[in-house]
């Protein structure tokens, strides 16, 4: 099974100065360019079915089969606000299979090497 990477479909993918995500592989080069049309693509997917990123991808894991949770943080409690939200999104199969579809075309996501 694929994973949607976190930062990224949060809109947390441009690392600052001294952030230490410009380290990992994700924000580097053509990986942070496929990372970053990813985004517009679930953007786009949000846009058409008017909801928010988040909502699309907290939704989309939950449709999964087998997954009975989604966990997911945030820094400010308006962040939970909108994640908490998303529990009462219901996706339609033609949005899961545009998920789907973005995720084919995203391809294999690049990983830090091992510690």
């Amino acid at each position: 099974m694929r994973q949607l990477p976190g930062r990224p479909v949060a809109g947390q993918i441009r690392p600052q100065p001294r952030d230490g995500r410009a380290k990992y592989p994700m924000f580097q080069g053509d990986e942070y360019q496929r990372n970053l049309d990813f985004v517009a693509a679930l953007q786009s997917i949000a846009d058409v079915a008017e909801m928010t990123v988040s909502h699309l991808a907290i939704g989309w894991t939950l449709a999964r089969p087998g997954i009975t949770v989604a966990l997911c943080g945030g820094r400010h409690p308006e962040q939970i606000v909108e994640s908490a939200g998303a529990m009462r999104t219901e996706l339609g199969l033609s949005v899961l299979a545009a998920v789907d579809d973005a995720i084919v075309a995203r391809g294999e996501a690049e990983s830090r090497p091992p510690v």
